[in-house]
């Protein structure tokens, strides 16, 4: 991409964006170009607090929640492509899971589809709620913790694995914990798993 393209390609992101802001009532965006691992543009438009009218910089942090899923997916895709793992594999395989019924093991399919058989578990509330220093009254401190709070939930299990989709953040914390494992050669770290 020459310098002219860069250019052409910065004036219509400045010249475009505000307007889709407008139409998608949008308060605030921050925009990041690439090129060849280059950052070769940046730029904040609109507000990152309104009631403050605070303006959206490059370096806003944005909550994004559940858009993370498709990059864990596209990440334990990439690990199957290099033979890395399988998406028929246990997840206990890499991570402590011991929830589960008997003979009926959840697999990475199983997470990636959401239907492990175990409904939502509040985990990703207990998260955002003690990282806003709210106190839910949950021993809620680390892995340890995360895997006590979804191992203990077996009275939670409403299907077999493959059998029913329950929307289950828990599962995208355990795949991000996954390729943290299988990413460092399956080493015996206890890193908090991420969303």
């Amino acid at each position: 991409m020459s310098d002219e393209h860069v250019s052409r390609a910065v004036e219509f992101i400045e010249r475009i964006t505000p307007d889709l802001m407008e139409r998608g009532r949008i308060p605030g965006v921050s925009i990041a170009v690439v090129r060849d691992r280059e950052v070769i543009y940046v730029g904040g438009f609109g507000a990152r607090n309104v009631e403050q009218s605070l303006p959206a910089t490059p370096d806003t942090l944005y909550g994004i929640g559940s858009c993370t899923k498709s990059f864990v997916a596209l990440a334990i895709m990439q690990l199957v492509e290099q033979g890395k793992l399988s998406l028929d594999d246990p997840a206990s395989e890499y991570i402590p899971l011991e929830i589960g019924r008997l003979g009926k093991f959840i697999t990475i399919r199983h997470l990636l589809t959401h239907s492990s058989g175990i409904p939502s578990l509040g985990t990703s509330t207990i998260a955002l709620q003690r990282g806003i220093g709210i106190d839910v009254w949950i021993p809620w401190g680390g892995v340890d913790d995360f895997y006590r709070h979804v191992n203990g939930a077996g009275e939670e299990i409403a299907a077999d694995p493959g059998e029913r989709f329950f929307y289950f953040n828990a599962g995208y914390r355990m795949l991000g914990h996954i390729i943290q494992e299988v990413a460092r050669t399956r080493s015996t770290s206890t890193s908090p798993p991420r969303s």
